[in-house]
């Protein structure tokens, strides 16, 4: 079935067995009407390419797919239930809005361009990027399930200066870049993660990143301090390794035993550690140049490792809260201990 652009005026079902559907554009008008796509026996593709724009958009539990191309506003909040592919957008200049919150779990995801709500909810399950997108809330959260490019190297935009609602990726992601903005929002990254682009963190809410055991790769560098804005919390819980760039960290909180690595070599600063306990590893590399500052570490309990730095190594207060081990190794420059040092064990 293929119709060109259609106005419905009352509800409206479409259904096409295994066969395909392709709409143009559809919009309710000046009315109010539900968009049905699909029933409980329905396998064939269904496609709007222009702009959906209706009241509520209805979908059923079954193994077909959906794909809206051409951006539009659904107003109340939509669940798709078909269990093959929801496709959102297929330029970067598509923008859909979910006005009443969107929850696109039962099957794979993939869009581009914007994809957003009016304050509310945004949940994804596992979502691929086709190219550049942003995802915005308002003050909705956005958990989603994981975010590769697939084969590209596309940007994920995480809200904007408005936004408040917080970001939580509980699985895997890979993606050619990474950015924020300057609004209240926290962003949690709690998979295996590798970005390719230089990140820089811009939300002033919390930032998360990893919750044990989590390897995040950041290849073109990192940065939680440093910028116009920057966040309000930093929790670690994993091993961060931006490798051959320099990583810029703030003060921040360990949520797990932790490592820091440059790889083959690159300056790492670090804030004020609050540990609780856990063990902290800091490896910069022995590249000429590739520096450790750590401003303090108070509770030493779990240890504190320092393997290879190509430079200085400077650290603030160690131990004065609780000692702990502290062994040094191939330091090409030294170590100074601007403050306090209490260590059951110093190895130099």
């Amino acid at each position: 079935m293929s119709l060109g652009a259609v106005t419905l005026p009352a509800n409206g079902t479409f259904l096409t067995g295994s066969g395909t559907s392709t709409l143009a554009s559809v919009t309710d008008g000046a009315g109010s009407f539900t968009l049905t796509l699909g029933n409980g026996s329905q396998t064939g593709l269904m496609t709007v390419t222009g702009a959906a724009t209706v009241n509520t958009l209805s979908t059923a539990a079954n193994g077909y797919g959906i794909s809206l191309l051409g951006g539009g506003t659904i107003d109340t909040a939509t669940t798709f239930l078909n269990t093959g592919t929801t496709t959102i957008g297929d330029d970067v200049s598509d923008s859909m809005t979910f006005a009443g919150g969107l929850t696109a779990t039962a099957g794979a995801g993939s869009a581009e361009g914007t994809v957003a709500t009016t304050n509310a909810s945004l949940t994804l399950g596992a979502l691929t990027l086709t190219d550049a997108l942003t995802l915005r809330s308002g003050s909705g959260t956005v958990p989603v399930a994981s975010a590769p490019d697939g084969a590209g190297t596309h940007v994920l935009t995480l809200g904007n200066v408005a936004q408040t609602g917080s970001f939580s990726f509980s699985g895997s992601m890979s993606l050619g870049g990474l950015a924020t903005a300057g609004g209240a929002y926290g962003v949690a990254l709690l998979g295996s993660t590798s970005i390719d682009a230089d990140t820089n963190f811009l939300n002033t809410g919390a930032v998360t990143l990893g919750n044990g055991g989590d390897t995040l790769t950041f290849a073109g560098g990192l940065a939680t301090t440093g910028n116009l804005t920057n966040p309000g919390t930093v929790s670690i819980g994993g091993t961060l390794q931006p490798p051959g760039t320099r990583m810029d960290l703030g003060a921040a909180t360990l949520t797990a035993a932790s490592r820091l690595a440059t790889g083959t070599g690159a300056p790492i600063a670090v804030g004020a550690i609050t540990s609780g306990g856990n063990g902290l590893t800091i490896d910069a590399g022995t590249a000429a140049g590739a520096t450790i500052a750590l401003a303090s570490f108070a509770n030493g309990t779990g240890g504190l490792t320092i393997i290879d730095a190509g430079g200085l190594v400077t650290l603030g207060d160690v131990g004065s809260a609780g000692a702990g081990a502290v062994p040094v190794t191939a330091s090409q420059a030294g170590v100074t201990f601007g403050a306090n040092l209490d260590a059951t064990t110093l190895t130099l």
